[in-house]
């Protein structure tokens, strides 16, 4: 059990009211949530996993495979708490049990491509990347999708592979698994970003509203063959990264 890294109430506090229920509202099928915890749980455990913050995905008989990054850093996840053996276990436990079993899971750290002192030059993780706001009031009454991956299965066998829909998966790449979910209210989805670092976003000109338009607007889904992106409640994002890292993260932003 992993309870001394729990995020506990005395760490969220300074979280506005509205911020915490947004975070609740995305994981309510999960009923066996009592935390939040950072894994690894200690210096000398292997600190592998996969994130999907940025991921895009594909359908397939009903799950969303996703195409995420292999990371090696310090993360954050819901506990998922399940009994083994008679000992109680979470995600951290999961994570180590899968490097010697051909998996690993997804959660959760800041992105730096996402942030606005991100250089795609010597960043090392790709283009230049925004937070895109879907779904705000007003803009439609019917939900739209995007793949929720925290606590996603991810298969260490897709690495250096070609998935279907997804197409080239690279050596510091992986396959998670996902369930397509349906937003009725404000998401939060990774996008093209074409500004310098700290260039001011005036008039939307660092964003790409075709991407918007396609992305933050599938109403349905296919059970096989629908392009979807890794996408969370509004909010949760700076919420995660704020309690993982100390301190409120400058993320580019794209809102239409």
């Amino acid at each position: 059990m992993h309870y001394p890294n729990a995020l506990t109430y005395s760490q969220m506090h300074t979280l506005n009211l509205r911020q915490i229920f947004g975070f609740l509202l995305l994981f309510t099928f999960s009923v066996e949530v009592h935390a939040l915890v950072q894994c690894p749980t200690t210096s000398s455990t292997n600190n592998g996993f996969a994130l999907c913050a940025t991921g895009q995905c594909w359908t397939l008989d009903g799950v969303s495979y996703c195409k995420c990054d292999l990371m090696h850093e310090e993360s954050i996840s819901l506990s998922f708490n399940y009994t083994e053996g008679g000992v109680m276990k979470d995600v951290c436990d999961l994570l180590v049990h899968g490097v010697t079993n051909g998996f690993t899971m997804s959660t959760y750290a800041t992105p730096d491509q996402v942030l606005k002192r991100y250089d795609p030059a010597t960043g090392g993780q790709g283009p230049a990347q925004a937070l895109y706001t879907c779904n705000e009031p007003g803009y439609s009454v019917k939900p739209a999708y995007s793949a929720q991956c925290d606590g996603g299965v991810c298969f260490t066998s897709s690495t250096n592979t070609e998935f279907p829909g997804l197409g080239h998966i690279g050596g510091s790449e992986i396959v998670c698994s996902c369930p397509p979910t349906p937003n009725k209210g404000a998401f939060q989805i990774s996008g093209p970003w074409s500004c310098a670092p700290g260039e001011a976003n005036v008039g939307n000109k660092c964003c790409d509203r075709g991407f918007y338009r396609e992305f933050c607007g599938v109403r349905s889904i296919k059970k096989t063959g629908t392009i979807i992106s890794v996408g969370s409640t509004a909010g949760v994002p700076k919420i995660l990264s704020t309690l993982l890292d100390g301190h409120p993260p400058l993320f580019n932003s794209c809102k239409f």
